[in-house]
């Protein structure tokens, strides 16, 4: 009985490994990764059992969109902490496996048959890196120009409604 505990555990640093040397660039402090790795291991492992890590890896291994969501519990503001990092999961894990210079969920767009992707706002999120595309930088400037853009139109309308109005209070008034 006790040999099955230390089995699991000999698995689980293998596990560990293997998704180690699938990771992408370099971090500056280099126990980072590891850790991070452990840290969904761990969850993975606490929910689902060999399940969730069977999942995991076969995404990795494969690099395939195709694959199955991996899921772990959303924290209350949405965000993880690794060490001394804290961040969005799919976020530190799309950097880690796929985009090293990945800065934004800003850059992310899900896959639409991920189904707990970040942006539903479930109570579960996927964590698969190949359930995410990554927005060129263009697309993710453009998106913040056109907003600005219609923010100054919305005030420019609103300026003009307050002139008229005070214009017609004017006239009223007279």
């Amino acid at each position: 009985m006790g040999d099955e505990k230390v089995m699991s555990n000999f698995q689980v640093q293998n596990v560990i490994k293997l998704l180690l040397n699938h990771k992408k660039g370099e971090d500056k402090d280099e126990k980072w990764p590891e850790k991070a790795i452990k840290s969904l291991v761990k969850k993975l492992r606490g929910l689902s059992g060999n399940e969730g890590i069977d999942l995991l890896l076969n995404a990795i291994s494969q690099k395939d969109a195709n694959t199955n969501c991996i899921k772990i519990p959303r924290s209350l503001d949405g965000r993880m902490q690794v060490s001394t990092r804290k961040g969005m999961p799919h976020v530190m894990y799309c950097r880690l496996w796929r985009w090293p210079d990945l800065t934004s969920h800003n850059e992310l767009k899900s896959m639409d048959h991920c189904i707990f992707a970040f942006h539903l706002k479930r109570d579960q999120v996927c964590v698969n890196p190949y359930h995410y595309q990554r927005i060129k930088t263009e697309e993710v400037t453009n998106t913040d120009t056109l907003k600005r853009g219609r923010l100054k139109i919305a005030k420019a309308f609103l300026l003009s409604f307050c002139i008229a109005r005070d214009r017609l209070a004017k006239i009223v008034d007279v």
